[in-house]
């Protein structure tokens, strides 16, 4: 009898184990690879990197800082940059040639002045397509936003909330850097 109690309590352990982890596997599920703007959603499919490998002294601090271009590109444009695609195209100064995590608040590139390493601008191509042009797509430069990438391994994942075409729009990306060749 003894044996049968424990074995009913151990069932019931790990039946109440087994329901408390899928409700928390439920309420931590990651967020799509997703950009949203003026009410639309555009999924993003993969990045592209281009490393700066040139520091240059920065203007407001004389420390040395990198300019590197982040693309999150969104589904319909292929690896050779075909196709009609929305794309959240972003410029990050670092102080590091070959790291990029971290918080980057936004600075226009008309302010080039004031560029320092945390610091970012880009632009916003919607449904843009990359063989004609614009050709019904939009074009608008980032007019403010924060920037926050966060590496595990290979995989980085970009957080982005900015300003464009006077509203508000948000990104969601993870997954690995393609690098531009």
């Amino acid at each position: 009898m003894k044996n049968l109690n424990y074995a009913v309590l151990l069932f019931l352990s790990i039946a109440a184990l087994a329901i408390a982890c899928k409700d928390d596997d439920a309420g931590t599920q990651a967020p799509a690879n997703m950009l949203s703007f003026e009410g639309k959603d555009h999924p993003l499919k993969w990045t592209l990197a281009e490393w700066d490998n040139t520091a240059e002294a920065g203007p407001v601090d004389g420390k040395l800082m990198y300019r590197h271009n982040i693309g999150l590109m969104g589904e319909g444009l292929t690896a050779d940059l075909q196709g009609k695609a929305t794309v959240l195209s972003m410029k990050l100064i670092s102080a590091s040639a070959a790291e990029i995590t971290g918080s980057y608040d936004f600075n226009h590139d008309d302010n080039e002045d004031q560029d320092a390493p945390g610091k970012m601008f880009g632009d916003l191509l919607v449904d843009y397509d990359f063989a004609n042009g614009t050709s019904g797509g939009k074009e608008y430069r980032l007019e403010g936003g924060k920037v926050v990438v966060s590496r595990a391994g290979d995989i980085y994942t970009f957080e982005v909330s900015f300003q464009a075409n006077g509203s508000s729009g948000k990104a969601y990306f993870s997954g690995k850097l393609n690098d531009f060749k």
